[in-house]
């Protein structure tokens, strides 16, 4: 369970790294 949390943790934080990106890019 806990494993699951941290992978869908991760997932978020890559995801906000991406928009950031996006963003940044214009």
């Amino acid at each position: 369970e806990y494993i699951t949390v941290r992978s869908n943790f991760q997932q978020v934080l890559l995801f906000h790294y991406e928009i950031q990106i996006y963003f940044s890019k214009g």
